[in-house]
């Protein structure tokens, strides 16, 4: 057990003694912060589940007054009223109605579109690993 401890110790202390390569001078690439998703294609039955789940969040965060606007709520419900009656909109409105809102609201557009609450649980769960890990 001790020749097998010593040979571990010894390839550690090899591997920490072995020269770092030069760091590439190359600048490297930026990555974009925010990728905007694109518009989902749902079924009938998707959509009408969607629209329930919209309609419990703008009614979740207007009960508790989080809410930050009355106006982008009825253009946020408009936008999967329209898409449950098979009507589309473009990806502008896809973007400004749907992806702002939920994201200047903190929600979750995974829940929204899919109703998995794995993707609330581990959204919570990756801001505090962030938060725990960054370099003060």
């Amino acid at each position: 057990m001790a020749a097998i401890d010593r040979r571990l110790c010894l390839t550690i202390l090899g591997t920490l003694a072995a020269p770092i390569p030069a760091a590439s001078q190359e600048p490297k690439p930026r990555l974009r912060r925010c990728l905007i998703p694109a518009e989902p294609q749902l079924s009938p039955a998707e959509l009408g589940a969607t629209l329930a789940r919209a309609e419990f969040m703008i009614d979740a965060l207007r009960s508790r007054g989080w809410l930050d606007s009355e106006e982008r709520a009825a253009r946020f419900l408009r936008y999967f009223e329209h898409c449950a009656t098979g009507k589309r909109d473009n990806d502008v409105e896809w973007r400004e109605a749907v992806v702002d809102f939920v994201s200047d609201n903190g929600q979750s557009l995974d829940w929204l579109l899919s109703g998995d609450v794995a993707a609330l649980i581990c959204k919570l769960g990756v801001a505090a690993w962030v938060q725990r890990t960054e370099p003060a």
